[in-house]
């Protein structure tokens, strides 16, 4: 997407200078076809707004990292900017950033996991040519020291053109409201849009997606719509046994559910982090999810469990003050096995001690790159037990924040973890 118009920056005194905004996924940035008046090293501009064709836009954080090309024939340098936010329109004034009371924004697939119930469905061919579903009723949330969280309920239709004909989608939205009694500042509210967006991942098992983000102005009422990459595409979930949780499952505990993930979201963030770095990333070797994954679990018990636990000789290094990894993973699997009466590796001779040493033996022989022992997993083994490893941390994650551990033991025992590595795909080796 190219918006045109004229660009003022503030601390170059408030002219105005011709550019093009280029909107894409993958980064946002300004070119300036005027001579802007800064050196050729980088430089940040903390605001920049621009009057365009489409109306009023407000670029937060741009970046000049130092490019330019010439003109020769007209003799303009164009410099060309990055940006990291932007908000359509303009907000208050130059020497205040953005507060307001009330924030809106959609994440792709709340609809269908708020009420999945199918009331229409058209198909041709095998595919999904329309798909409508019961409207909920709005839902009401108290967010602890913060104010009211609403989950409102609305539908907008999107056209996909082939040679053929032009096939009607209905796409329904969930619009969550972030209300305040007072006014805060605007990263306030995206900090805890990003929360509630990590949140639903965390409970559907997929990844989320923001669609739009939108302040209201308390001066003149004005929509005010945030955003950091420009989408054109949105996901469709049409299956939804894909949820690793469902609504009706936590529905009475939702909101107790919803808060106490946002209370502890700073001890769950570095296995967070982690966790959805390496779903997030489809690309990579299955060795290094393994590795992820052990990283994952040591993350969760040195945050969760490490000062709970008793330690015999043997199982702590006093040189550093920690347990060793081993140990580490030795509790998790009697914590998890103890608390939830699962066997987490069923195989013989799959002890807590002989499990923790052979995924030990693993973890140093691609991390360090050290000679095969014997007990050590093979290739076809990581690609076995490594969705079991990354399961275990998810519902670990789940059983914190609340959520019923009956449903949880029915999401351990089932094959739902195949979409985290396709195993079922893979021959095994005779």
């Amino acid at each position: 997407m190219e918006i045109h118009g004229k660009w003022f920056f503030k601390e170059l005194g408030n002219v105005g200078y011709q550019g093009v905004l280029y909107l894409s996924e993958k980064h946002n940035k300004l070119e300036i076809i005027d001579n802007l008046p800064i050196s050729n090293y980088p430089v940040r501009f903390t605001y920049v707004y621009g009057k365009t064709i489409e109306g009023d836009f407000t670029l937060i954080n741009v970046i000049y990292q130092g490019n330019f090309r010439n003109n020769y024939k007209s003799g303009l340098v164009f410099k060309t900017l990055y940006c990291s936010e932007i908000i359509r329109g303009k907000f208050l004034n130059e020497e205040h950033e953005l507060e307001c009371k009330k924030f809106e924004f959609e994440i792709d697939g709340l609809k269908e996991w708020f009420n999945h119930n199918c009331i229409s469905e058209q198909q041709e061919n095998g595919s999904v040519l329309k798909i409508e579903y019961k409207k909920p009723e709005t839902l009401h949330i108290l967010i602890q020291n913060w104010g009211k969280l609403l989950f409102d309920f609305d539908e907008s239709s999107s056209f996909a053109k082939d040679e053929y004909n032009t096939i009607y989608q209905l796409k329904q939205f969930a619009t969550i409201i972030l209300e305040t009694n007072q006014k805060e500042n605007y990263k306030s509210f995206i900090s805890l849009s990003n929360k509630i967006k990590i949140f639903f991942y965390l409970i559907f098992g997929i990844e989320t997606e923001i669609l739009k983000q939108s302040f209201y102005d308390e001066n003149n009422g004005n929509e005010l719509i945030y955003f950091t990459e420009y989408k054109d595409v949105i996901h469709n979930f049409n299956n939804h046994s894909e949820f690793v949780i469902q609504y009706i499952e936590i529905k009475d505990d939702f909101e107790k559910i919803i808060n106490a993930f946002i209370d502890t979201f700073l001890k769950l963030k570095p296995t967070l982090n982690i966790w959805i770095n390496f779903l997030a990333n489809d690309k990579l070797k299955d060795e290094n999810t393994f590795l992820f994954s052990c990283q994952a679990l040591e993350a969760w018990h040195r945050t969760f469990m490490e000062d709970k636990e008793k330690y015999i000789k043997g199982e702590f290094n006093n040189k550093f003050g920690t347990p060793y990894f081993k140990t580490r993973i030795k509790k998790i699997l009697e914590y998890f096995e103890n608390e939830f009466k699962i066997i987490v590796f069923q195989e013989e001779n799959m002890t807590f001690d002989n499990t923790a040493e052979i995924i030990t033996n693993t973890r140093d022989y691609y991390t360090h790159h050290l000679k095969e022992v014997k007990k050590m997993w093979n290739e076809n083994q990581i690609l076995n037990y490594t969705p079991i490893l990354i399961k275990l941390i998810h519902i670990l994650m789940l059983d914190n924040i609340g959520v019923d551990r009956k449903y949880l033991m029915s999401y351990f025992n089932s094959i739902f973890f195949s979409k985290y590595t396709d195993i079922y795909k893979i021959p095994l080796l005779s």
